[in-house]
């Protein structure tokens, strides 16, 4: 079981990757991603290729800002093209176009 190791500004916290629904890049801070678990959401200065490589096998790239933990998806409307995470699908979370087929077979 990996963890990631997430540090913010003020603190460092000791996550397992396996409990992140989805990490994305942050809406307003450049060169920032938000980390989503069930728990919280944490703010960390990295990049999102950065993170796909030392975590591809449980994160998949969904979209060219955001990163997916299959394994917590529960549903997938595919008109919309949204992934619904959590346990009520309370995360929902849009994908690319071309990533369909990739994440069909997942």
């Amino acid at each position: 079981m990996k963890h990631m190791i997430i540090q913010t500004q003020k603190t460092a916290y000791k996550v397992k990757v396996d409990d992140i629904y989805y990490i994305q890049a942050h809406p307003t801070k450049a060169h920032t991603v938000q980390i989503v678990t069930e728990e919280a959401s944490f703010n960390m200065v990295q990049n999102l290729s950065n993170l796909e490589n030392q975590y591809g096998e449980t994160l998949m790239r969904c979209h060219r800002n955001c990163l997916v933990n299959l394994d917590k998806v529960k549903s997938i409307d595919f008109q919309e093209r949204i992934l619904f995470l959590g346990e009520e699908g309370q995360y929902a979370v849009k994908y690319a176009r071309r990533r369909y087929r990739e994440i069909r077979q997942k």
